[in-house]
């Protein structure tokens, strides 16, 4: 009986294969796809929030005069930059 058990536990257990070299590079593809288009919302986002801070310094330097000329009121300077952001 002690061998009839272990031999049923030993076909039950079986050595876990390899999934296939094809498998493998798909994987890889994927997650290296997903990384670069991270990598790129991630570029996009940074880069619109740094030209909105240049466009803040430039309009920050701008007589009041200037900025009511452009329509924008100097105390709503920074919602004026904001809303230029994309949502």
């Amino acid at each position: 009986m002690q061998r009839d058990s272990t031999s049923r536990l030993q076909d039950l257990i079986q050595p876990v294969s390899n999934p296939p070299l094809f498998q493998t590079l798909q994987a890889f593809r994927r997650k290296a796809r997903r990384l670069a288009v991270r990598l790129a919302q991630y570029a996009r986002f940074y880069a619109d929030r740094y030209s909105a801070a240049v466009q803040y310094e430039d309009l920050a330097n701008l007589s009041a005069a200037e900025l009511e000329r452009r329509g924008i009121a100097p105390g709503d300077l920074h919602r004026h930059v904001a809303d230029a952001l994309p949502k």
